[in-house]
């Protein structure tokens, strides 16, 4: 379990920096006393022409996905998966997270906790790192 958690936590850490890159949606810079509103579009090549030219073409469905999962909510969702990371420390650490009614459950607590991480991990299957125990056999490439 200690590799798949420093997987997750440098995951996230990668995933934190690039969010915190990025200046959110719809924010404003001043530019020599001009007030800039940042839109976000994105536009897809096409070729146009037998002479191998290319246009551009908006892609709104693209825009919509990018503007759905911009940085802030990667920056929620982060913070969740921290949240988990800690239950499931405190929960290897003999601690009980369990309320009265459930004593004597931990261990099937942090056995449940250990199979969510799994799950969370397949979000990343792609990269290098991942290991094939992990995967869930769930995760798809689109």
């Amino acid at each position: 379990m200690d590799d798949l958690i420093a997987f997750l936590e440098a995951r996230l850490a990668e995933d934190e920096a690039t969010a915190r890159g990025v200046k959110p949606l719809g924010h404003t810079d001043a530019l020599g006393g001009i007030r800039i509103e940042h839109a976000f579009a994105v536009t897809r090549l096409v070729a146009s022409g037998e002479d191998g030219s290319y246009r551009g073409e908006a892609d709104e469905a693209a825009a919509a996905h990018f503007r759905r999962h911009d940085p802030a909510r990667v920056l929620r969702g982060a913070a969740a998966l921290h949240q988990i990371l800690r239950m499931y420390r405190e929960a290897t650490a003999g601690g009980s997270l369990v309320s009265p009614f459930l004593r004597g459950q931990d261990d099937g607590f942090r056995q449940a906790l250990e199979e969510v991480l799994k799950v969370k991990a397949n979000v990343w299957a792609g990269h290098p790192d991942f290991r094939s125990e992990w995967s869930t056999g769930e995760a798809t490439d689109g």
